[in-house]
């Protein structure tokens, strides 16, 4: 953070840290990080949340035996994570890694794959090639860590009495014939839910888009939340008391 230039925007500050030749934070990052079995695990999570054998089947060589042991030693030194969804605790198939930094998964985002590329051209030009147009995507997946830190916070200031848990909740709509996965659910000590809707948009986000999707939620065959709520950064076109709704400035708040 002390080298962050808070005269520059952001591309300046990627260029500066990340992309230019000898940049200091990228040195740090493979000084440190790239050697061997763990950068490829690392390299392989990215951005995104990956079960066991997703990574598995990712890797360039067989990894049977290894890769238990190396998963184990990234999250002993908390360079990985492993979560479950709360309504699937004790299912090892539905647990997920992901990386717990954010510089990494910048980092094996977009520096690694391209690392060739970023040899030949000057730092705005890879910039505007290879992470202009989907730094938006990444911020998103972002977005979602910090709704649920600044949901945790208001948990422990005694904002949401009752709450016990803050996680994903994974749901099999059979009937649909579709599944998937909220990234933003929190759990009561009597065992209902709360669920959040996380929206990193460029605009607020409208009364349609609230409703509809509260609509959706509602459809799931099992699932009946006490409370549904939306964070959306750019705020909301108009507010609806039905739902609970935060905009992007919680992030700032205590």
């Amino acid at each position: 953070m002390e080298r962050l230039d808070v005269h520059k925007d952001l591309e300046g500050n990627i260029d500066d840290l990340l992309l230019e030749p000898y940049s200091p934070v990228r040195e740090v990052i493979e000084q440190t990080f790239l050697t061997g079995v763990s950068w490829e695990i690392i390299a392989r999570i990215g951005n995104s949340g990956m079960k066991f054998r997703e990574i598995e089947v990712s890797l360039s060589f067989d990894a049977r035996g290894m890769l238990d042991r190396e998963i184990k030693r990234l999250l002993s030194m908390e360079i990985v994570t492993k979560s479950f969804p709360l309504n699937h605790s004790d299912d090892r198939r539905k647990s997920f890694h992901e990386l717990s930094d954010n510089l990494l998964r910048f980092y094996s985002t977009y520096v690694f794959p391209w690392k060739s590329n970023l040899q030949m051209l000057a730092a705005p030009a890879f910039f505007d090639a290879f992470i202009k147009d989907s730094l938006g995507t990444f911020i998103s997946k972002r977005f979602e860590a910090i709704a649920r830190s600044y949901l945790k916070r208001q948990v422990q200031a005694g904002n949401l009495p009752g709450v016990i848990d803050i996680g994903t909740y994974w749901y099999d709509d059979k009937e649909r014939r579709e599944n998937g996965e909220f990234d933003c659910v929190l759990k009561t000590k009597e065992g209902s839910y709360v669920v959040y809707e996380v929206k990193y948009l460029k605009d607020p986000m409208s009364e349609t888009a609230v409703t509809e999707a509260a609509m959706k939620i509602q459809q799931i065959p099992g699932f009946r939340p006490v409370r549904i709520g939306f964070i959306s950064g750019s705020g909301f076109e108009k507010r609806d008391p039905h739902y609970a709704e935060i905009d992007g400035e919680m992030r700032y708040r205590r």
